[in-house]
Order: C-alpha cells, then sequence, then structure tokens
C-alpha cells in the first residue's frame, strides 16, 4: 500500500551527523552527498511511483525517493 513520505521528516546533514568527527561532516559536505540529497532525493515526486505499489499488504513497502535514487 502506497503511503507518501514526509519531507520534513527526512534526515538532513545538519542534524543527522551532529555526533560525527569534525573531519568526517566536512568530507561528507565536500562530497557529492549533500548535493545529490538536496537537488535530487527531496525532489523526488513520489506521487507519480503510487501505481507501482499494491493495494493490499503483500509485499514490503520502501519509499520510492530512496528506490529511485539507488
Amino acid at each position: 500500500m502506497f503511503k507518501p513520505g514526509r519531507k520534513e521528516k527526512q534526515f538532513s546533514l545538519d542534524d543527522r551527523f551532529l555526533t560525527f568527527p569534525k573531519y568526517i561532516v566536512e568530507a561528507l559536505q565536500k562530497s557529492f552527498a549533500e548535493d545529490f540529497f538536496t537537488t535530487i532525493f527531496l525532489k523526488i515526486n513520489e506521487d507519480h511511483f503510487s501505481v507501482l505499489y499494491s493495494e493490499t499488504f503483500s509485499r514490503p513497502n520502501k519509499p520510492v525517493n530512496i528506490l529511485v535514487s539507488l
């Protein structure tokens, strides 16, 4: 069964990695991960993919933006 993801519940680099050491946070911010998250991942419209989901609870449900971005 399709359930749209809530964008405000998605993780962000600002609060997800606060417990990481400074050098890891800097490396992640310099990598493609932050740009990918803001320019691609958050802009995937999950409603377009709702027809692919079963109406019954017969199979696992994964967020569309994760499946598409893989």
